[in-house]
């Protein structure tokens, strides 16, 4: 995550610039965790947690910590960012 490229980098002073989207770009070979994962997908550390555990989202292991590859969870989002939970159970 050396080569992080910021839109935005005055600091936010009002409320009308805290709207605005800082886009922070998913690298193909990139190994995130899943807290980084969950912050440049921009969804929670829970959804990919049960993604992973419903097998919808693909991780893997670097000695004990779960991690997930970039390009796998470039794949997730565009198809749509399944979790594996029925919408009838919310």
């Amino acid at each position: 995550m050396e080569n992080q490229v910021i839109e935005n980098e005055k600091p936010l002073n009002s409320a009308s610039d805290a709207s605005q989207v800082i886009s922070i770009p998913i690298h193909q070979t990139g190994i995130y965790t899943y807290k980084e994962a969950a912050l440049l997908s921009k969804c929670s550390y829970v959804t990919i947690w049960r993604a992973v555990a419903n097998g919808k989202l693909k991780a893997t292991t670097i000695g004990n910590q779960p991690r997930i590859i970039g390009a796998e969870l470039l794949c997730w989002i565009e198809a749509g960012g399944e979790t594996g939970r029925s919408k009838a159970t919310m």
